[in-house]
């Protein structure tokens, strides 16, 4: 085998999971949906006052939140690939809300909550970004 052909195999190589370069302009649409999600939507519930701060602790904090990651995680990872930055920077951005929005009766449980959830946020935005990559290699 010549060094051409060997470098032309080596070229059409691909990995088990497609990376794309981050650029925020492909992220921009993704980011929108997470600070909608994440600082907007919370906001009515603050402002509905103790029966809306109920819902929302109980029904996004653990089971939304979660949810919705992964969704914007995946269908990044499939539209662009995955890069480890895209999660990074959306695990940020949803973890800042847990101290923002979110009403404990004191700093333990801000920290505890903001700790497990800044884990699992972690976990679910890198997992369901690294399967659209992985899947994103079937759709091509």
């Amino acid at each position: 085998m010549s060094k051409k052909q060997r470098r032309r195999t080596l070229k059409q190589k691909k990995g088990i999971i497609i990376t794309g370069k981050y650029s925020m302009e492909k992220a921009k649409m993704y980011f929108i949906a997470a600070l909608l999600m994440f600082h907007i939507i919370p906001l009515f519930f603050v402002f509905m006052g103790e029966n809306g701060r109920m819902i929302l602790a109980q029904m996004f904090m653990y089971m939304l939140n979660p949810i919705f990651l992964f969704a914007v995680g995946f269908f990044y990872g499939i539209r662009n690939g995955f890069d480890w930055k895209f999660p990074l920077i959306l695990t940020v951005v949803s973890t800042i809300s847990i101290v923002m929005y979110y009403d404990f009766e004191n700093i333990n449980y801000v920290m505890l909550g903001f700790s497990v959830s800044l884990c699992v946020y972690a976990v679910f935005s890198y997992l369901s970004t690294l399967l659209g990559g992985f899947l994103k290699r079937f759709l091509i």
